[in-house]
């Protein structure tokens, strides 16, 4: 091998071990909803919840380190349509959003949806069924199941948060409001004037939850392979069990 081709052949391993290093350091910029807790929120400044705990594993994992954007649910999911972040979280699977975003194959986790009444309304066992007609509080940009999702015959009050719709049930405004149990349980611990106000009327649905990725973000279904087997991995290993079990 002449001098030259051997100059020529350290340079391409020297640049190819330069591309390998700059790959796995590069840092995953993801959506964070900031005001879901537990399953997405901020805690002392900081994105913190069910999501973040998961897909941080899963990506570390395959050693890729995540920086998550905290903003609001609805602009999350416009800036990941629009390519401005690679992914987003958590989002329910149904026919409005399948169009527009990468899914992959393993949720975040399942969920459980409940309406809620006041806590001295007499009316129970309610359903999607019953619900027709009526006028429900919901949270903008939110899922809650196709059933419900796609019923147009239910009257949608639009609130920008899920604890202004309990304020909301609270002072008479509205009658009924569509919460996760989870978060209408850690609002009411977060919140004690809000104790003992609402109670659960009728199970909506329970829904799987993912992180979206973006259609025309550079990398994000190379990214989005990549989650998988790192969910994979924490199933394979019992992490994914033993986070579960964290936030329960």
């Amino acid at each position: 091998m002449s001098a030259i081709q051997s100059l020529f052949l350290k340079v391409f391993v020297f640049a190819s071990l330069l591309a390998s290093m700059t790959a796995s350091a590069r840092t995953l910029r993801i959506g964070a909803e900031d005001d879901w807790y537990p399953f997405s929120g901020i805690v002392e400044g900081h994105p913190a919840g069910e999501a973040e705990t998961i897909v941080t594993a899963a990506f570390r994992s395959q050693g890729i380190t995540v920086q998550f954007v905290s903003l609001p649910y609805s602009r999350c999911l416009a800036e990941v349509e629009d390519g401005r972040l690679e992914a987003c979280f958590d989002t329910v699977l149904n026919n409005q959003r399948q169009p527009h975003f990468l899914w992959p194959r393993h949720p975040l986790f399942r969920a459980r949806v409940n309406v809620y009444m006041s806590a001295d309304d007499p009316e129970q066992h309610l359903t999607i069924k019953k619900l027709e007609g009526r006028q429900v509080g919901v949270t903008n940009a939110y899922e809650y199941g196709e059933a419900f999702d796609a019923d147009t015959a239910i009257g949608r009050s639009v609130s920008d948060q899920d604890v202004l719709l309990i304020r909301k049930l609270m002072y008479g405004r509205l009658r009924y409001i569509i919460l996760y149990q989870k978060v209408a349980d850690i609002l009411q611990q977060r919140y004690p004037p809000l104790r003992g106000k609402i109670r659960e009327a009728g199970k909506i649905a329970d829904v799987d939850l993912y992180m979206v990725f973006s259609k025309v973000y550079p990398h994000a279904a190379d990214d989005m392979h990549t989650y998988d087997i790192g969910v994979d991995t924490l199933i394979r290993t019992g992490e994914y069990q033993r986070i579960q079990q964290q936030w329960e």
